[in-house]
């Protein structure tokens, strides 16, 4: 009996031992696990996220902003009557009731009925097993006004294209976090003892862009597009003394408030992303390089309207006598300017080439901006050179040819391209733009005459219709055939204008591009009417208007 009472109570203390070590390890040893393992069951770490900061115009014109909209969830085992729920609902515009009734029989216990609801309906309903989470959208409230250039972002406020995407970082600011309670039945609370870090909100941009002269270009521009049957067009105004971008316009524009859907040609932005083959408004490059090199504007570049280059004859437009090289850009001569080329040479054409900004980015911050292509100095030559000197074998972008422009209007300095004016973070400056000269392409008398001559151009040559009565106005045409794989594409055209205005103390640089017209293809009648437009519109439009009288 005392051997039994022994191995009982072996067994018991035995027992009673285990237990106790178990006890040890879990309250003492693994007693941070668990208590860890219990604080997340009972407890949810959320992420706030920081507000997105504004983009902006340059007169404080909202171009992109956030609004609070709110996640709808139901919990359908709170809910008394599912018909109930499903006919308020659907009466508030949420769903239709076949998909409501389908999502809450799901089987689920915590479901996902819709996103995107604003708060006027949200505070309408206020129904058991229904539960809103507020969150932010991205806004646009002037819609496509802009639409190419801003860009947008993605459901997790992310940019995803134009400034929206190149500015990103700086817009988003950074996320916060929060540890909220779990009650019983799954919902959370927030509990003042618990730890969380806030959110700090992104900084507010405020571009270059006038909303006023975009909206005016974007409007000539979708009449002009119209007018002539075209696939797409683009205006771009930047100020000639200091590079800032007062309007880039691309037509069709985009909404993006659509948030990437519909069609991904129109969310392009034609100033950056589109290369072409420039053809005559090229021709001011070659033009410089021909006075920096010492030969005279009077000199006779073309004896007759044709040329013969390895087998293939170049002709101009219409028959011709003698042109000196300054008739050979007012009448826009392919055969004088293959001259002129031949004479200044592959190297000098592609130096030159190089000093205006061409075959490289412009420093804009921009996503998917085309680099445009220039032939290396050793293939500039025979057809090549000829081709070249009238703007075909080269490719740009419509804000690289309009920065070349600005070139000569500024004197011969090129200054880099000015989109992001200041950063704003909590209403104080932060970042302010400055103008940023890059370099001196031409000497201040060749530029000073060069101007002389793209005012010929507008005055007497292929740029009549850029004519506005009582200012001096300079510009350059350019039609440029498209190439395509065969070879160049017949009756498929780039037709474009760059004009200086007012010639007498440079104000604005105006680019016109407009992508195969089908109702007509000459630059002079296609796009220079609609600079004319532009520009005439332009400087009376206050504050310019004053400061342009006050040039004169």
């Amino acid at each position: 009996m005392k051997e039994r009472a022994k191995v009982l109570f072996a067994v018991l203390f035995l027992g009673w031992g285990c237990l106790g070590v178990r006890l040890i390890y879990l309250q003492i040893i693994k007693h941070a696990y668990y208590r860890e393992l219990a604080r997340k069951e009972a407890t949810r770490k959320v992420k706030l996220h920081g507000r997105r900061g504004d983009i902006l115009d340059r007169n404080g014109i909202i171009l992109a902003t956030n609004v609070k909209l709110y996640t709808l969830y139901a919990r359908p085992k709170e809910m008394k009557n599912k018909e109930d729920v499903i006919r308020v609902l659907s009466s508030s515009g949420i769903s239709s009731e076949e998909r409501l009734r389908r999502i809450l029989n799901s089987g689920y216990p915590i479901v996902l009925v819709e996103k995107g609801i604003e708060e006027e309906i949200k505070e309408r309903i206020n129904l058991p097993g229904i539960y809103f989470v507020r969150e932010w959208s991205r806004f646009y409230p002037l819609q496509e006004l802009c639409g190419n250039l801003i860009g947008f972002t993605g459901n997790d406020l992310c940019g995803l294209s134009g400034i929206e995407c190149s500015m990103d970082k700086v817009l988003k600011g950074r996320d916060g976090w929060r540890i909220l309670q779990r009650r019983p039945i799954g919902t959370l609370y927030p509990v003042p003892d618990y730890p969380q870090e806030e959110p700090e909100e992104g900084c507010d941009v405020y571009l270059t862009i006038d909303s006023e002269i975009q909206a005016l270009v974007e409007e000539v521009l979708r009449k002009g597009v119209e007018r002539w049957g075209a696939k797409k067009g683009c205006g771009i105004v930047l100020d000639a003394r200091t590079g800032e971008i007062y309007a880039m316009a691309t037509v069709p524009s985009y909404n993006p408030n659509l948030k990437g859907k519909g069609n991904p040609e129109e969310r392009k932005n034609m100033a950056v992303e589109f290369s072409f083959e420039p053809g005559s408004i090229f021709k001011v490059v070659l033009a410089c390089a021909w006075i920096e090199k010492g030969y005279q504007v009077d000199e006779i570049v073309a004896d007759t309207d044709h040329i013969e280059i390895s087998g293939i004859t170049f002709r101009d437009i219409s028959p011709h006598g003698p042109y000196t090289m300054r008739e050979a850009v007012v009448h826009s001569s392919n055969v004088g300017f293959i001259n002129i080329g031949r004479k200044i040479g592959g190297r000098e054409i592609y130096r030159y080439a190089k000093k205006f900004g061409f075959g490289c980015p412009t420093g804009i911050p921009l996503p998917g901006e085309a680099e445009g292509i220039v032939p290396s100095y050793e293939k500039i030559k025979g057809i090549t050179l000829a081709s070249i000197s009238f703007g075909q074998g080269i490719s740009v972008t419509p804000l690289q040819i309009v920065l070349a422009y600005q070139a000569i209007a500024n004197g011969g300095t090129l200054m880099k391209p000015i989109l992001v004016k200041e950063i704003k973070k909590r209403g104080k400056v932060v970042f302010q733009a400055r103008p940023e000269p890059l370099r001196r392409v031409v000497k201040k008398e060749t530029a000073e005459l060069m101007l002389e001559i793209l005012e010929e151009v507008v005055e007497k040559g292929t740029a009549k219709n850029a004519k506005i009565p009582g200012v001096r106005v300079g510009g350059k045409t350019g039609t440029a055939q498209k190439a395509g794989k065969g070879g160049y594409m017949e009756w498929k055209f780039v037709s474009s204008f760059v004009g200086i205005v007012p010639l007498d103390n440079p104000k604005f640089v105006i680019g016109i591009f407009i992508d195969e017209p089908q109702k007509g293809h000459l630059a002079g009648v296609v796009a220079a009417p609609l600079f004319r437009e532009i520009a005439r519109r332009l400087i009376h439009l206050y504050p310019y208007s004053k400061e342009i009288a006050g040039l004169r």
